[in-house]
């Protein structure tokens, strides 16, 4: 997918300062901006009436915000998308398992719970201290908390009692996991991306959000002073307080497709929204960010890869069908493309089964592994995937810079 040739195609012949013209405002709840989505009154109702959290996070710039808002009001429309987007992968019974992964402040969790009444098994990860009077409440709502570090690479501070560097969650058992504007805080996304596809049931749904890399906005930024970030990235919390909870950088979609199925999974679906923050409910802010110029909403209606809020929807890869792995002639062809994509640099590392490790032996060391290297390595400390037995077979004597034909 490519969106030069349709804003070519549309605005190649026309200079910018006309693709720019028309500065009139359009609000957002112009039947002509139906596509942005905004939130029904319905999902406002419930915004304005959510009770204050210990954990809530709140602002209170007088500049912006009238009085306290919260982060469920800040950014409402966001989280109305999310929610439009989970709704239909839902079941409403204890037996569904759903994982919100880097849940803090919990609102997507709480209004699943509350505003869609789903009666699921609801577990979130948490790197934060929770006072005792939040943890209660969280288990009130029957949120379940697991102490994760979703980027193991970075020191944040002293580590929660317990938490640790994997989800702590058996294998194919959840059946909805929830990435929502978390991977763009990672500096290591992969590792916790193939522990979510590990825990994911065959028929579960992984999704991910995050800004969109191609962002509009991030263009008009490059053309007004050189820099493409809306955000710069000397001004990042990761950069200021070297942390992981600022934002790192954007993903194109084409980038978390790479990301997704380098972790073993696959995209089924990708949407691009616009999301209009501090919009709505309108009276808690001073000005409400709820009309566009309409040369903005004309690009953005045209071109959705221009839009601001990247959504993706993703499933488990199916396992190739294997009848003898340690035979090569059945996996000749297999054989081929690993040794090239090996070549290459692009070896597949993100299955951890017996076809690797005889294919990992087969490539390292030209031969296949013996019985007790296979029992070795269904012995060895978890997690046992493929990392791991690279690491082994570097070290091995027999890998000497042997060459790959």
């Amino acid at each position: 997918m490519t969106i030069m040739p349709s804003f070519l195609e549309r605005f190649g012949a026309v200079p910018l300062r006309e693709v720019f013209a028309d500065a009139t405002w359009v609000s957002a709840f112009d039947p002509e901006l139906k596509w942005l989505e905004m939130p029904p009154a319905h999902f406002l109702e419930y915004v304005r009436s959510a009770p204050r959290r210990p954990y809530d996070i709140v602002s209170t710039d007088p500049s912006v915000f009238q009085g306290e808002v919260s982060l469920l009001a800040a950014q409402a429309h966001r989280i109305w998308l999310t929610l439009d987007l989970l709704a239909p992968l839902l079941v409403n019974s204890p037996d569904f398992v759903i994982l919100d992964v880097g849940a803090y402040p919990f609102a997507i969790a709480e209004a699943i719970r509350a505003y869609l009444n789903c009666r699921c098994r609801l577990i979130a990860t948490v790197v934060q201290r929770l006072s005792a009077e939040a943890v209660a409440c969280l288990a009130e709502q029957r949120i379940e908390l697991l102490p994760v570090n979703l980027d193991p690479r970075v020191k944040v501070g002293d580590p929660l009692p317990g938490m640790t560097e994997y989800l702590p969650l058996p294998d194919d058992s959840v059946d909805l996991v929830i990435f929502a504007h978390v991977i763009e805080h990672l500096y290591q996304p992969i590792q916790i991306l193939r522990e979510v596809v590990r825990v994911l049931k065959p028929s579960g749904k992984l999704v991910v959000t995050t800004d969109n890399g191609l962002l509009l906005g991030g263009f008009l930024n490059y053309l007004h002073c050189g820099r493409y970030l809306h955000e710069p990235v000397e001004g990042t919390a990761a950069m200021v307080f070297h942390e992981w909870r600022g934002h790192v950088r954007f993903y194109t979609e084409g980038d978390l497709r790479t990301l997704l199925e380098a972790a073993g999974a696959e995209v089924l679906e990708c949407r691009f929204r616009e999301v209009l923050y501090n919009s709505v409910p309108e009276e808690c802010f001073r000005d409400p960010n709820t009309r566009l110029p309409r040369w903005r909403a004309h690009l953005l209606q045209e071109i959705p890869e221009f839009r601001n809020e990247l959504m993706l929807v993703a499933a488990k890869k199916s396992a190739p069908a294997i009848s003898n792995p340690l035979d090569a002639e059945a996996n000749a062809a297999e054989l081929r493309r690993l040794s090239a994509e090996f070549a290459a640099g692009r070896i597949d590392l993100d299955r951890a089964t017996l076809l690797d490790v005889a294919f990992g032996y087969r490539l390292f060391c030209g031969r296949w592994p013996t019985a007790a290297e296979l029992l070795a390595h269904g012995k060895s400390p978890e997690p046992r995937g493929v990392d791991r037995l690279v690491d082994v077979l570097l070290r091995s004597p027999e890998f000497k810079g042997r060459a790959l034909t």
